[in-house]
């Protein structure tokens, strides 16, 4: 790791490294090169997981910050030492179900995961403010179609998950707030992200409040399983 050009403080990430190969897991780190997996890692930091072989690999960009390194450090410690499941798709799925479900379980990760990135790196806040902005700007809160405010909600609730945990002070976080109490669903997502904090690394019961507070049965997510890493 001390060839990679990285901005930041890496100390975080050499301990959670350290912690890691401790657990018979090693790590390996690309920078500049894309997963073969998923095709990520040149824009933005993605990371592959090959059970079999206890390997975590690590895609990384030419230019990237140690909070991103640390953050897909922190994917594979929630998920190999503190025991928290993947969420995987029913047997014989189709591969778009497949994906949705994947994106499901990466965003119930990142509830416990952004917090202790921020917690780490402050100024990880910075570039999650900035991203879910992002995704809130691409929302169509005006459509009028059933779809659309279905889907909305998912991505409301998601979002807020995360920020109420991870980010309670943010300003995004009020934004979200607003858009949820539009949809009828303030208290009900309170209620959720409350349950979310009592469940920890708990990923069948943050299934569960998610899909009470979304209010509709979302079969793909209620169908699904659990697996451990």
């Amino acid at each position: 790791m001390n060839d990679m050009d990285v901005i930041g403080d890496l100390a975080p990430s050499t301990a959670l490294m350290a912690e890691l190969n401790a657990n018979g897991i090693r790590i390996e780190c690309f920078q500049g090169k894309a997963s073969p997996v998923s095709g990520n890692g040149l824009e933005w930091a993605c990371a592959d997981w090959y059970r079999a072989e206890r390997v975590f690999r690590i895609y990384l960009p030419l230019l990237c910050s140690a909070h991103q390194l640390f953050h897909e450090l922190l994917h594979c410690y929630f998920g190999c030492i503190r025991g928290m499941e993947l969420v995987v798709a029913v047997t014989g799925a189709e591969p778009r179900v497949q994906a949705q479900v994947a994106t499901f379980n990466n965003d119930f990760d990142h509830i416990f995961v952004v917090q202790r990135e921020i917690e780490e790196h402050p100024e990880a806040e910075q570039f999650w403010d900035a991203e879910f902005r992002r995704s809130y700007a691409e929302l169509d809160l005006h459509a009028a179609d059933v779809l659309t405010r279905y889907q909305n909600k998912m991505m409301l609730l998601k979002g807020w998950a995360v920020l109420d945990v991870a980010m309670p002070k943010s300003d995004i976080r009020s934004v979200f707030e607003m858009a949820l109490e539009g949809y009828g669903c303030k208290e009900a997502s309170h209620t959720m992200s409350e349950a979310i904090k009592r469940a920890g690394s708990n990923k069948r019961a943050v299934v569960e409040v998610f899909l009470e507070a979304l209010g509709f049965d979302y079969q793909n997510l209620r169908r699904a399983t659990y697996a451990a890493w």
